[in-house]
């Protein structure tokens, strides 16, 4: 009896403390969640940031040179936008002797993953069939051919905006140079379609 009472209380012993410790890393694990999410946001500030106070100006400046036969907007967004958490986000360009068509530039995935850049069908025409349409995929991207909406290929630059690297491209500029030599291709296309009699 003696024996069973000892082995029940070591036992009871044992449980207590694997509880304890199971709380005490609970409460360690729930701690480094908070911290790990105020990083998380502090980062996303840091890269909204960036991209509001150092891309877009930088887009803008580029395109007031980038074509004198056009007139070309960056699409403003709010000021508290969040690009970082966004899903699609992205910025839009109106070109302005296009009728169809924006400049899209979009990130499949949030934090400023997996940019694209094409051709985006303006919304008042999104459901309509485009006389250029198959043309223009034939010439400039066939990726995704069920899309009805866009023709895009991959950005050429970084594939992940929140790494150094593309962070200090953004700084320099580079980002929006490479931008400048893709756009630059679409234009290109986009004249050669209206050559063939076609308007873009």
């Amino acid at each position: 009896m003696e024996q069973t009472k000892r082995n029940e209380t070591g036992y009871g012993k044992n449980q207590s403390e694997q509880r304890q410790r199971y709380m005490e890393l609970s409460r360690k694990l729930n701690s480094m969640s908070r911290i790990n999410s105020i990083i998380s946001n502090q980062v996303a500030d840091i890269l909204n940031q960036l991209i509001r106070n150092s891309f877009v100006p930088q887009m803008k400046d580029m395109l007031k040179g980038i074509n004198k036969e056009s007139r070309f907007v960056l699409i403003d967004y709010p000021s508290d936008y969040d690009w970082v958490n966004s899903s699609y986000a992205g910025f839009r360009i109106e070109v302005s002797n296009w009728k169809y068509f924006i400049i899209g530039i979009e990130f499949e995935s949030r934090w400023l993953k997996q940019p694209i850049i094409g051709f985006l069908k303006k919304e008042e025409y999104l459901k309509k069939d485009i006389d250029c349409w198959e043309k223009l995929k034939n010439k400039y991207s066939k990726k995704d051919p069920n899309n009805q909406s866009w023709i895009y290929k991959k950005f050429k630059g970084p594939n992940d905006w929140h790494s150094r690297e593309s962070v200090s491209r953004i700084e320099s500029g580079k980002m929006v140079s490479d931008f400048k030599e893709m756009i630059q291709e679409m234009l290109a296309c986009a004249e050669d379609i209206k050559n063939e009699g076609f308007e873009i």
